[in-house]
């Protein structure tokens, strides 16, 4: 038995933390300005802090997140919107893909309360907001150019018991109370979200079946906005 004890201890135990590196931009465009200065607030699956960092003046950053598990990440920066982004960590250094780090301008954010003035909540707290999308595999900086989800129903599944619904727009992108799916914009959005982690589901109809969407995770900030574009939807015939 110490011999067997001996061959166990010599084995290296897994890091405590991954490193999470990339650059950061002003707005989702991958083309965008990059954003000097910003704070990037990691998270891990429990709802913990774990690391705090400033990004360097040309948009570039290195933060620690949870090893070989669930992470999120909040950008906050003067003129943006706190803006949260999750990930899933399985080696030493994380890459970010180019644009999929980012913080929402507060210009941004005042079209979109225009856009959805009425939905109940705006105002009130956090929302969760993105296009219900086709997966594809194609390159990062052309998901903007995959097909929308029209007939995309969504939920926040806060635990086993507990779901919130979104609000959607017309085909002609004005909020509706009366509309019950995602649309010709495939657009959603949660207003009120709970803080902390959340499920977002998704179903939708095609030739008059019923599929279920990808599940992702989402780390939702006290404040500020989660921006999902693309939210992926495996589809039937693609």
């Amino acid at each position: 038995m110490p011999f067997l004890l001996m061959l166990v201890a010599c084995f290296p135990a897994d890091p405590e933390n991954s490193i999470f590196q990339g650059f950061v931009r002003s707005g989702a465009d991958v083309a965008g300005p990059t954003l000097g200065g910003a704070t990037l607030t990691s998270y891990g699956p429990d709802g913990a802090m774990v690391a705090e960092t400033t990004a360097n003046g040309d948009g570039s950053f290195e933060v620690a997140i949870p090893w070989g598990g669930l992470f999120a990440v909040v950008v906050e920066a003067d003129g943006h919107v706190p803006t949260s982004m999750s990930g899933f960590g399985t080696t030493d250094t994380v890459l970010a893909p180019n644009g999929t780090v980012f913080a929402r301008t507060t210009g941004w954010w005042d079209a979109e309360q225009d856009t959805w003035d009425g939905c109940p909540g705006l105002a009130e707290g956090p929302v969760v907001e993105g296009i219900l999308r086709a997966y594809l595999p194609v390159p990062n900086d052309e998901v903007d150019t995959l097909p929308v989800i029209k007939s995309g129903e969504l939920a926040l599944e806060l635990d086993a018991t507990s779901l919130q619904f979104p609000c959607y727009l017309t085909d002609e992108s004005v909020y509706d109370a009366d509309a019950v799916v995602t649309g010709d914009s495939g657009r959603f959005l949660f207003a009120d979200a709970a803080p902390g982690w959340s499920l977002l589901s998704s179903t939708f109809t095609a030739d008059g079946a019923v599929y279920d969407g990808m599940d992702h995770a989402v780390f939702v900030p006290e404040s500020g906005v989660v921006s999902l574009d693309p939210a992926f939807a495996d589809t039937p015939g693609l």
